[in-house]
């Protein structure tokens, strides 16, 4: 007989098991038997004894021996057999039972039938034996749904056994012929011979298709590559929910081919369609269809039977070690690879049950068991692919598309080929996704020869999974790697595959360069691949050179034939456009033709002059007409006049070799008549043959080298005009080169091969340097100059090696010239890689390549940042005549050869090139060195920047939008992909040669740069290195050379100081603004709508706004109204509500601060308000700069100053969508406009542009400019422009008709609007001006740092504290021309304000000046003055009070003592604090200023990371080799600032907010659980899990609870009330969802008062409560109601998104922990081998769990031995497995959170905040509650019973304080900090009885107070009241009571 292997491959004829469990050729798809769709069976219970894996295999290898010789031993009995096997005995006597088996059948068939009938009835064994003997441990099953689950299986076994029966009992078989099988087409229909051959034709054809496709997209990909569009968001997800689902598969692990949810082990699947079998078997017509039917049947069965077999027994192998493993595969010959990945694909087409354990009935631990269906075949193949030798490939086809060979068996092979496959023809070439049921494309699998044949994307998933895991081993260089790199690149640029494939291809990418084991010492030689040549064929003689001309996009070139051809360059074909005939010979007269012809191009593009030996013809580019004259000698050189503009005529120098020189101008170029010649002879004629040419870059002179002489002359001004010979010098120069700068020229000599440089700044030649031993051929000079005069030369040399100089000279910007001092020559570099002398040089346009040529034909191109090879061409034919580049590549002229040709790509697009360039050194240390042999990998190299940049763009916009709120993981996973290979080096190191100065980051690739130096700043920090040495790492160095404790050395500070030192800025800011006495504000002016934050509606003199102080760090004058921002970021508004002023969302004023509500959780850095001049009543908006650079905007909105491109009023603060992205860094308003200024100088101006104030360039007279902001990018003219270059804007303020703006540096000040009344500071400009004016009359007086603008008047201070004002600041006070202000004392002013009449001046000491005149009715001025103040005078009531911020609006002013925030809003804005408070301890002998110091550089980490942390929300980027996930380790998160991350999160959830009051309603039976019935907890889960997430998210009651049985009706008390009993449940013994720590247990160690989550908890039943546990914490959060939950620290640190440690195992289970050490260090105690066994009890690989339950830690650990030499992998294994114990009820936890709070945003989360943010604190602050305290019903805080409140509570212990909150208000805990308590707490009078007991409401969190006699008194009642009235029964009647009484009350 054939064995079990091949019985699971092939359905043969024989009558064994051995062929009929892969192929079954006799039925198709819709068999019932050949394709038993199984149904996922309830889980079993639990065997009361487990088979040894052993004697399964020996059973299962003892299956079929009908054909054996018969033993002489007695065969064992047959249940004997059956229970060896595994098979329980309960099972086996129920298949006796059922099964009818005749009395006279042999073993083998009573063996067979038992077999085949356990296995096709699963369900009904586990429930008949679960209803008989249920065993602990298993679901809850409710009697109603086990008895239906009962029945369907008996029904469906009868109508099975129905089926069997009657075919059984046909009397004759035959063969049926010529029959019609449409009445029976399952059982008739399909071949009945064997189909190997069939099958094996079907599989080479697919190869076939397989190969020539994959070789048509190597081509592709070779030619170029189109990044497909963005991946795109499969739906909206503003809290990142879909990122915390429970994933079928973690890790590495694929999205296909998991298990189903809810069943262990158990794959999805629908079941078999019984009764149409049926109904074809009851009208089978005749003997002959019974028979085949029959025969169909039987082999379908015994083919089930053998599958079934093989996988179960490949399951209970994979239990043991591997050794074992693979030496019972080697023994059932289950090695082979085409058998595994057949039965592979089988299992994914869910051909063969993937649970075999369940359906034989064998109730397996699953502990011993682990790995089922996919998994352990997954498990074999790894296990085989270990002892597989890879081989070459010996197909060269093969081995171009990068694939292996092994015999056509490898699985390499396997996979390369289909994943190929699918990336290139997607759904057309593979089954996708076929294991689900479903494909993306019909295919009509009818059998298995279809299914094994076809290959199936999912089983080429897991095939890859397994490969890479053995991979791991496989060592760097091996052709795995790169095969399986470079087919998983062809996946990941496809675009036939899904979205999901593309990311799974990426992830299996990382997974695969992170597991291979890396090089120490990489080589790069052999770095840059050879490149291939495009050939452009046109010429028939050799090439000569050619040009490139960018406006007409040709390329033009001449060749010995004397043809000129104009390529189209953007054409696809690049075939010749025109070819312009050479001349007749007769032209050439008797002289034949001996020179090469010569090319030349003027600088414009407009024309190309052709020398050819006497000729001299011009070509006009455009459209190619062509002129020529005849001169009277050779032509030897001839150069273009550089310098000249548009429209003047090219003129072109000629030399002859008679030593003539002639000038000849080309008219009528630019018409469309055809060009003509006007030539000038220049006398005398040159002395020798005219060798070189050349003009100076302005035009002024040129240069002639001839044989004897080199001679500069002055270029004549006009035609006919004489020449000045400026000097000369004797010698023989083959070339001169003029340098970018006019006196500085280069040249070669003709035979000595020497380079002179040559200054002409004194008016002769001056040789500055000479070449004597580098034997220059070639020189070239780059395009560029430095701004210091810096230039660059490279020179080719004789032996092929490139030099490269660096001149210096200063350049006077005025004419151009070089000037100041001599010219500096300095060596740099050298470019080694030529082996021949040097024959053409040429940088690209932008210099940022450079292009070599030699005479043996090789061609390279050098990066000049790097000055290393990106690109190189090795060519054979000839030397290199010429190089020119192009928009499409470098052309090259090559000898002997008549093709011109293009080396792609163009110099814009060697990103490409760079990427692969700086990737080698990575990809070497991973075994890929030579990308030549994987195609697609070099392709996905070259164009994975561009796939970035495109998917970055599309997420951001989603992200702005609030569509999402993180990347997604296909972005994340790519950018590891970047970082981890070096990719990203080639755009975050700009491209610059040596000679110029570091470019910045491009704008595009900000996001990356900050990126990488948050990871580069995190890992420093956390291993306490060194900050990486980079310029671009703005840090501070070196602050205070004397203090030990220097900031950047992370050396002397710990991570406890760093914690501290973050903690302290957030929880004591007032510390770090140098505020000793606290915040103190005044104010004055007119006060009638309340914001001047006190009672008097006039105030003259400056007085204290106490109701303001706390806290308050900035504070606005506004019209009619006030603006304050506290420490936290929030926005305070008080005063007139009209136009919506306020941002309430109405228009009623507020005569209290009341809180922004919509800019709740986002930190505002500065408001600004208007109108500043006019105070009318109905005018009033604000804008307010948050510290993510956004702006939002309200109020009146008629002028369209909001930016919301409309004029209507906005209520609400609402986002400036077009400032969105554009890091906005400051904003200014007046009446109406406004501006917005970002971090790189760009302004933006929006609102009425009447006078022109907004710098546009157009006048709208009386219209509103309603569009959205737009930029003004340059503040210059043209002309102007071209004298001082662009300019960045550094500060800007509005006036009312006009607009100042102050450049960064401080030194140019620009106007635009109305320049009425001098407020440009000139008299002679009284006219508007519509564009940015430099008002160049300011500089005199001096450099300027702000400033401010009113009605007419402008002041601006310098950076000595000066104030240059000028202009009309009220009638009778007005300066035409700039003038300084004269200030008491030469006091230096650091701030100014201007707002009606009046301006208010700050000086550096505290002083507040001001001047104006008071508004009518109003004093603006701070002291009474009824006449005008011309002069700055002291406000008295403010000296000595320190003021440093000032705020001037038009109806009243204010001043703080607290510092205004600076312009800059990344800057640190805090001072050096004074004192280090007692409880940072570590701190406290360190010096403030180095705190501070240490302070500035955290908090630019913690920046980088709050920019960053979107890319670290999924575990893809987990910490690996290729990159780091910062933000999963705690110390991390230490340091990222608490108060930002928290107001990131709460504006997710306020943005996300439900507008109901209310979620749904859902009923609870608390009854039920006074009666020790049901619990709360289950009854409120169950109702909840089914509501959508979006309804739950509410602001005060996720839902509305009704008591069954009371009379409370739910406001908000009874939701609190069964919040808190849940809570309790939870810790308590009625619910199994938490258990007490091990510590608790063990009594020792930390957490003892703790609880972990269960990890029992599997079954979907709790796995739902545990996720309804993560919506109770969300709800906590998102309705700031805190819980009562008493989790241990590590549990919330798992919660969080972090990874635990040892040291947090220890702190739930100190004696795992040491037990484990124990065994780790055995040997130190002199323990010996022998002796282990005896003192350590630990047998096998098991360990306690959370439960204290003993369970394996490795698959089959109940197998594998303890011994004193593997006790290191055990402790290993042991430890990770209680590190990850808890992973599956964490995830379900955080599904649950998800769909309530952005999860995502938790990666900033440290564990501590997260659990005062969802249980907040522990202890109940009576302070707290009185700040929050309001009295009603005439009580007041200074009445006795409300003295006896507070001390009494003041008595209480904490205990009983939890008990008085949860009696007032429901709940347990408070939040802890103030702000997030929603409600006040009100105490009214109680009644008039006296000493009765207190009643509170818990849904208006009140207490109710009667009188009562004493204090002790109180105290007794209100004790018993709070631990003995528990019922909230009389809530309907209290309801009605108070109603009315709470209407009033206002949100705190």
């Amino acid at each position: 007989t054939t064995s079990h292997s091949e019985a699971a491959l092939y359905d043969s004829n024989t009558t064994s098991h051995s062929e009929a469990a892969l192929y079954d050729s006799n039925t198709t798809s819709h068999s019932e038997a050949s394709n038993p769709e199984p149904t996922p069976p309830l889980p079993p219970p639990p065997a009361p004894a487990t088979p040894h894996p052993q004697a399964l295999l020996d059973a299962a290898g003892g299956l079929d021996q009908r054909e054996e010789p018969p033993s002489s031993a007695t065969p064992p009995p047959v249940l004997d057999v059956l229970a060896d096997m595994g098979f329980p005995t309960s099972h086996i006597q129920i298949a006796l039972d059922r099964c009818g088996l005749p009395a006279r059948a042999s073993q083998q068939v009573q063996m067979e039938a038992l077999v085949s009938w356990i296995i096709d009835h699963p369900n009904l064994l586990g429930m008949l034996e679960e209803v008989l003997d249920p065993s602990e441990g298993q679901l809850e099953v409710e009697e109603d749904e086990v008895e239906e689950e009962v029945e369907s299986a008996q029904n469906q076994t009868g109508v099975e056994s129905s089926l069997i029966t009657e075919l059984l009992e046909t009397e004759e078989l035959g063969t049926v012929t010529n029959m019609s099988t449409k009445h029976a087409p399952d059982l008739l229909d399909g071949p009945s011979s064997d189909s190997r051959g069939f099958v094996a034709s079907i599989a080479a054809d697919l190869d076939s298709l397989q190969q020539s496709s994959m070789l048509s997209a190597f081509e592709q990909l070779q030619k170029g590559f189109i990044p497909a569009d963005p991946l795109e968001f499969p739906s909206t997800d503003p809290l990142g929910e879909s990122l915390c689902r429970t994933r079928r598969v973690s890790g590495g692990d694929s999205c296909v081919g998991s298990r189903k949810e809810g069943t262990p082990g158990g794959f999805s699947s629908t079941q078999p369609l019984c009764t149409g079998m049926v109904a074809q078997a009851q009208g089978l017509r005749s003997p002959e269809e019974c028979a085949v039917a029959l025969h169909r049947v039987t082999s379908a069965l015994r083919t089930v039977v053998s599958r079934r077999v093989v996988v179960f027994v490949l399951c209970a192998s994979s239990t043991y070690p591997p050794e074992k493993f693979l030496a019972n595969l080697g023994m059932l010959k289950f090695d082979s690879p085409s058998f595994l990945v057949g039965l592979l694909r089988l299992v994914h087409a869910s051909r063969i049950d993937g649970t075999p354990g369940i359906h034989f009935g064998v109730k397996l631990r699953t502990s011993l068991l682990p790995v089922l269906g996919v998994d352990c075949l997954c498990a074999a193949i790894k296990a085989v692919s270990s002892l597989e030798p890879a081989a070459a490939a010996s197909d060269p086809q093969a081995t171009t598309a990068g694939m292996r060979s092994s015999g056509g068996h490898g699985f390499i092979q396997t996979c390369c080929l289909d994943l190929v496959a699918a990336a290139v023809g997607g759904a057309d070439v593979l089954i996708l996704g076929g294991w689900r049921g479903k494909s993306l494309v019909k295919v009509n699998v009818v059998d298995d020869v279809s299914v094994l044949s076809c290959p199936n994307f999912s089983v080429s998933q897991s095939l890859v999974q397994g490969m890479i895991d053995a991979m791991v081993t496989a060592g760097p260089g091996s052709v795995e790697v790169v095969c399986l790199a470079n087919a998983l690149a062809t996946c990941i640029m496809s675009s036939k595959l899904q979205c999901e494939h593309k990311l799974w291809a990426l992830k299996q990418m990382l997974r695969l360069l992170d597991g291979v084991e890396k090089k120490e010492d990489v080589c790069k030689e052999g770095a840059i691949t050879p490149s291939s040549l495009e050939h452009l064929i046109g010429h028939k003689g050799q090439i000569i050179a050619c040009v490139q001309n960018d406006k007409a996009q040709r390329l033009i070139s001449i060749a010995e034939d004397n043809a000129v051809v104009l390529w189209n360059m953007a054409a696809e074909s690049r075939q010749p456009e025109m070819t312009m005939l050479p001349l007749p010979s007769d032209v050439f007269g008797e002289r034949k033709a001996y020179l090469l012809p010569v090319l030349s191009q003027n600088p414009l593009q407009v024309c190309v002059a052709v020398a050819l030996n006497q000729n001299l013809c011009v070509l006009r580019a455009k459209d190619g007409q062509m002129t020529s004259i005849r001169l009277p000698d050779l032509i030897t050189a001839l150069e273009w006049k550089r310098g000249q503009t548009e429209g003047d005529s090219p003129i072109l120098l000629v030399g002859l070799v008679s030593g003539q020189l002639l000038l000849a101008a080309v008219l009528r170029i630019s018409m469309n008549l055809t060009p003509e010649i006007q030539t000038t002879y220049l006398e005398p004629t040159l002395k020798g043959a005219v060798c070189s040419v050349s003009w100076s870059p302005s035009g002024h002179h040129f240069m002639v080298a001839s044989t004897s002489a080199l001679q500069v002359y002055s270029q004549p001004s006009a035609l006919g005009s004489t020449y000045t010979l400026i000097c000369s010098e004797d010698c023989e120069v083959a070339k001169v080169d003029w340098s970018p700068v006019d006196a500085i020229v280069a040249s070669l000599e003709r035979n000595s091969c020497i380079m002179q440089i040559w200054d002409m700044r004194q008016g002769h030649l001056e040789s500055v340097y000479r070449s004597s031993n580098f034997h220059i051929t070639q020189i070239a000079w780059h395009p560029t100059v430095s701004t210091d005069g810096t230039m660059l030369l490279g020179g080719g040399s004789r032996g092929g090696t490139i030099y490269l100089w660096t001149v210096d000279c200063v350049r006077d910007m005025t004419n151009q010239r070089p000037g100041g001092k001599a010219a500096g020559v300095h060596f740099v570099a050298t470019l080694n890689g030529h082996s021949a002398p040097i024959t053409s040089l040429i940088f690209s346009a932008s210099g940022a390549l450079f292009a070599s040529g030699c005479q043996a034909g090789s061609v390279r191109v050098w990066d000049m940042m790097t000055n290393q090879l990106i690109k190189l061409v090795t060519h054979t034919v000839g030397e290199v005549l010429n190089l020119c580049w192009t928009d499409y590549g470098l052309a090259i002229c090559y000898k002997n050869t008549n093709n011109l040709c293009l080396l792609p790509p163009g110099p814009q697009d060697y990103l490409g090139e760079r990427s692969v360039f700086y990737a080698h050194p990575t990809l070497s240390r991973y075994g890929v060195s030579q990308l030549d042999k994987a195609p697609c990998l070099a392709a996905l190299l070259k164009h994975s920047l561009l796939i970035l940049a495109d998917q970055y763009c599309y997420e951001l916009a989603e992200i702005a939008s609030g569509c999402q709120v993180t990347h997604s993981e296909y972005l994340q996973s790519l950018t590891a992909l970047v970082m981890g290979l070096d990719l990203h080096h080639a755009v975050l190191l700009p491209l610059h040669p040596i000679h110029l100065p570091p470019a910045p980051v491009p704008a595009d690739w900000q996001w990356l740069d900050t990126l990488n130096l948050a990871i580069a700043m995190a890992r420093s920090l956390a291993k306490r290195l060194p900050f990486p040495s980079s310029d671009r790492l703005p840090l501070i160095r070196g602050l205070y050379p004397d203090d030990p404790h220097q900031p950047t050395d992370n050396s002397t500070w710990t991570l406890k100081m760093d914690a501290e030192i973050v903690e302290w800025a957030a929880e004591r800011p007032l510390d770090w603004w140098q505020v000793e006495a606290g915040v103190v504000i005044h104010t004055w002016g007119r006060g009638t709508a309340h914001q001047l934050g006190h009672s008097a509606a006039e105030c003259v003199l400056p007085d204290h706004a106490g109701q303001w102080e706390e806290d308050m760090r900035l504070i606005v004058a506004g019209n009619l109204c006030t603006y304050g921002v506290k420490f936290d970021g929030s926005v305070w508004s008080v005063g007139e509500g009209l136009c919506g002023r306020l941002g309430h969302g109405n228009t009623i004023g507020e005569t209290n601060m009341r809180l922004i509500g919509a800019l709740q959780g986002i930190p505002v850095v500065h408001v600004v308000a208007g109108p500043r001049i006019s105070a009318a009543i109905d005018e009033g908006f604000a804008l307010a700069l948050t510290h993510t650079g956004e702006v939002y905007s309200w109020g009146r909105g008629f002028g369209g100053h909001l930016g919301h491109s409309t004029s209507e009023d906005v209520c609400t603060p609402k986002r400036i969508e077009a400032l969105v992205g554009k890091e906005i860094k400051m904003i200014a308003a007046c009446d109406r406009h406004c501006a917005a200024l970002t971090t790189s100088g760009h302004l933006y101006l929006f609102g009425l542009s009447d006078h022109g104030q907004l710098g546009r360039g157009h006048i709208l007279t009386n219209q509103l400019d309603n569009k959205p902001a737009v930029q003004v990018t340059q503040f210059l003219d043209t002309d102007e422009r071209t004298q001082l270059g662009d300019v960045r804007i550094g500060y800007v303020c509005c006036g009312q008709s006009y607009t100042i703006a102050i450049s960064e540096s401080g030194s140019e000040v620009f106007g635009c609007g109305s320049s009425e009344c001098g407020s440009f500071g000139s008299p002679l400009m009284s006219s508007d001006h519509h564009r940015p004016y430099l008002l160049s009359h300011l500089a005199l007086f001096g450099l300027y740092v702000k400033g401010a603008a009113g009605r007419h008047v402008t002041a601006l201070v310098t950076v000595t504290g000066q104030v240059c004002w000028f202009g009309k600041l009220c009638e009778g006070m007005a300066v035409q021309e700039p003038e300084f202000l004269r200030l008491p004392g030469e006091e230096k002013v650091v701030d100014v304000q201007i707002a009606c009449d009046y301006m208010l001046l700050l000086t550096g000491s505290g002083n507040l000046y001001s001047l104006g005149k008071n508004a009518p009715g109003t004093c603006l001025l701070g002291y009474e003055a009824t006449a005008l103040q011309s002069t700055p005078k002291v406000i008295e009531r403010l000296s000595g009070k320190s003021i440093k911020q000032i705020s001037a609006g038009p109806s009243h002013a204010a001043a703080s003592n607290v510092p205004c925030p600076p312009i800059q809003r990344e800057a640190v804005t805090f001072l050096v604090p004074l004192s280090v408070p007692m409880q940072y301890s570590s701190l406290k002998d360190i010096p403030c200023r180095a705190i501070h110091a240490r302070f500035r550089v955290l908090n630019q980490f913690s920046r980088l990371m709050l920019s960053s942390w979107r890319m670290f929300t999924t575990s893809v980027c987990g910490t690996t080799s290729l990159h780091i996930n910062p933000l999963a380790e705690a110390s991390t998160r230490l340091l990222i600032s608490p108060t930002n991350s928290q107001s990131m999160f709460e504006a997710v959830i306020n943005k996300t907010m439900s507008a109901k009051t209310h979620g749904p309603t859902i009923v609870v039976n608390r009854a039920a659980q006074e009666s020790h019935s049901r619990p709360v907890f289950p009854q409120i889960a169950s109702q909840i899990v089914q509501k959508p997430p979006s309804d739950l998210r509410c602001s005060s009651r996720a839902w509305k609870v009704t008591l069954v049985g009371e009379a409370a009706d739910d406001a908000g008390g009874v939701f609190d009330e069964t919040i808190a009993l849940m809570c309790e449940e939870l810790q308590s013994n009625t619910l199994d969802l938490l258990v007490p720590t091990p510590n608790a247990r063990n009594k020792c160690g930390f957490n003892m008062d703790r609880y972990v989550f269960n990890p029992g908890c599997t079954s979907p039943k709790m796995l739902r409560y545990l996720k309804f546990l993560g919506i109770m914490l969300g709800v906590a959060i998102r309705t700031k109601k805190p819980l009562a939950l008493y989790l241990a620290q590590p549990i919330w640190k798992l919660l969080a998104g972090m990874t635990l440690t040892t040291e947090d195992l220890e702190e739930m289970d100190l004696m795992f922990i040491r037990t484990m050490f124990s065994i780790q260090g055995v040997h130190t105690t002199g323990v010996k081998e022998e002796e282990f066994s005896e003192l350590i009890p630990i047998e096998f690989f098991e360990a306690e769990d959370m439960n204290g339950h003993f369970v394996p830690i490795v698959p089959g650990g109940g197998h594998n031995r303890l011994t004193f030499h593997n006790r290191q992998e055990y402790v290993e294994k042991a430890i990770h497995f209680r590190l990850h114990e808890l992973d599956q009820q964490v995830a379900a936890v955080r599904e649950g959170m998800s769909s309530i709070v952005p999860v995502p945003l938790l990666s900033l989360y440290t564990a501590r905040m997260l659990e005062v943010t969802v249980c907040g604190s522990e202890q109940v602050d009576l302070q707290v509650l009185k700040k929050v305290a309001r009295y009603r019903d005439g009580i007041s805080e200074s009445d006795e019973i409300i003295r006896w409140l507070w001390l009494t509570l003041d008595s209480f212990t904490n205990e009983d304080k939890v008990l008085f909150l949860r009696f007032v208000s429901g709940r347990s805990r408070l939040p802890a900090r103030v702000r997030e308590i929603a409600q006040r707490f009100k105490i009214m009078k109680g009644g008039e009885t006296t000493d009765a007991l207190p009643t509170a409401q818990t849904c208006f969190f009140q207490i109710r107070l009667p009188v009562y006699r004493s204090q002790q008194v109180m105290a007794e009642r209100l004790r018993y009241a709070i631990r003995n009235c528990r019922s909230i029964d009389m809530d309907n009647y209290m309801l009605r009571r108070t109603v009315g009484e709470w209407e009033d009350d206002e949100e705190l």
